[in-house]
């Protein structure tokens, strides 16, 4: 072609994965209400399979799960015109069953304007399957803080609506459920950079920067409280409409002398007042809209969740984009060869829309762009919009040294606000709203040793410090090792060596 020579790439894959685990027939298959179904003698044949349950996060569970994947791919580089390359590409894959087959395209070109610059772009298209646990057994158990529309005692009275502006912070031990039903994420991807390499004084020099973009959607996401709760809320609303369904609140507790006094609201509410002491103790009966995979307290004045099952939906976008910037220079003289590159990445913005139950944004906190805070460790983990790291080389003859600067930029806590106005006087002075910046430094030498006997080949001696100030990591009360654990890394200093024999 006028710039070049074509070229294209074909290609075919086969992917064959099971993942198995035998477990004891006491654990197997880990619910006590694990039978769904029975044939026509009565003999269970349908199960729930799940990967843990109310024992343990990480219990034994049987089962055997596979998947096969097949692909096709081809890639072409066509050089239409002088300094300007493209590629085209576009790949195959077939997953089978629910998830079944897609096409994922990608354009790119770049442009050489004259030797010491390219300039580059690209748009492609791709997707994500789910996991293969997630689809089977489920998600891991684990615990979750949220707004429970209904643990209220003005809600439970039938005296204000259940929603979440009503609802009260609630803690759930979460289980997880299969997913069969859950299908493919899928992202478009954008970049625009370039690449300038000087020439004469400025030669050694780079300046590179790359602006990108993601929009991503039916992201694979935990089932959000909220939305599990949905049949509950539906049952609770039904049965407080039945004034037949009100008992007293203070006769919940097994230790009443007569357990589950019934009430009439609107009777109560006639004598003592609307907002009396006497019509908030009548509550609608818990056991009217007991519903599956939500489990509250039994025998209790309070309406608190103990469990709640979850499984995985496909729910919601995100739109991200950022720039990365790059820049580096090297130089040699009498002392020896150096080099210093600096990467820097900034994110603009994560936003998080469109997932059931987060119009209140992520922790409720009014934010739906997780770009520069601590996320809400669920749907989208802390996320620092900027970071950067300086590398520094120096190498003469056998002997080289390197030095690494890494920064992390401060970033919102998003459950502060929440949780200061649950803390106490001892708690309250520790909490911040921010995170603050950090910097490590780490410090290599190595030292390369040619023997001399030539079939011994040479040995490459490296030691190294990592963390080598052993910087205090920036506090959040929040976090149950006190710093964030997503984020930083809780070793501290680490002395390391090590030797590379090639022969």
């Amino acid at each position: 072609m006028q710039g070049g020579t074509a070229q294209f790439a074909l290609g075919g894959q086969y992917r064959d994965r099971n993942t198995k685990e035998n477990a004891n027939s006491l654990h197997y298959p880990g619910l006590q209400n694990r039978i769904l179904g029975y044939d026509s003698n009565g003999v269970p044949n349908e199960f729930h399979r799940v990967s843990n349950n109310l024992e343990c996060a990480m219990c034994a569970f049987n089962y055997n799960d596979s998947r096969t994947t097949s692909a096709a791919f081809l890639e072409l580089s066509l050089p239409f015109i002088d300094n300007v390359e493209t590629q085209i590409a576009l790949r195959y894959e077939d997953y089978g069953g629910n998830i079944g087959s897609e096409i994922s395209p990608k354009i790119a070109m770049s442009w050489r304007p004259f030797e010491e610059l390219l300039v580059r772009g690209s748009f492609s298209q791709s997707f994500r399957a789910p996991n293969i646990a997630i689809v089977q057994n489920g998600l891991q158990s684990s615990s979750l803080s949220f707004q429970d529309p209904i643990s209220n005692q003005a809600v439970r009275a039938g005296l204000l609506e259940p929603t979440i502006a009503n609802g009260e912070r609630e803690v759930t031990y979460t289980l997880g459920g299969p997913a069969p039903q859950v299908g493919n994420e899928y992202a478009d991807t954008y970049n625009l950079g370039f690449l300038w390499t000087p020439s004469g004084a400025l030669d050694g020099l780079s300046i590179g920067a790359d602006v990108w973009r993601f929009e991503v959607t039916d992201r694979v996401l935990p089932e959000p409280p909220i939305n599990a709760l949905k049949p509950e809320i539906a049952a609770f609303t039904a049965a407080s409409k039945d004034e037949s369904n009100y008992v007293l609140n203070d006769s919940l507790s097994l230790d009443s002398p007569v357990v589950g006094v019934s009430c009439s609201p609107s009777s109560i509410e006639a004598e003592f007042g609307r907002d009396s002491a006497e019509r908030l103790n009548c509550v609608v009966k818990p056991s009217s809209y007991i519903v599956n995979g939500i489990q509250r307290n039994v025998g209790s004045e309070v309406g608190s969740l103990v469990t709640t099952t979850l499984t995985a939906i496909n729910a919601g976008e995100i739109t991200a984009d950022g720039v990365d910037l790059r820049a580096g220079y090297s130089w040699s003289n009498d002392y020896g060869m150096f080099s210093a590159n600096l990467t820097f990445t900034h994110v603009r913005q994560y936003v998080i829309t469109g997932v059931p139950g987060l119009t209140n944004g992520l922790l409720n906190s009014g934010i739906s762009d997780a770009a520069g805070t601590t996320g809400d460790g669920n749907l989208v983990r802390s996320m620092p919009d900027n970071k950067g790291t300086l590398v520094m080389n120096w190498r003469k003859g056998n002997q080289g040294l390197t030095v690494i600067n890494r920064h992390i930029g401060s970033y919102v806590d998003l459950g502060y606000s929440n949780a200061l106005t649950q803390a106490n006087d001892f708690v309250r002075p520790l909490l911040d709203s921010n995170i603050s910046s950090y910097n490590t430094w780490d410090v290599q030498y190595s030292y390369n040793k040619a023997w001399d006997n030539s079939r011994l080949g040479t040995t490459t001696f490296t030691i190294g410090l990592l963390d080598a100030f052993n910087k205090t990591l920036p506090y959040r009360e929040l976090s149950s090792l006190n710093y964030d654990a997503t984020v930083f890394e809780g070793r501290g200093q680490r002395l390391y060596a090590r030797a590379l024999w090639a022969f």
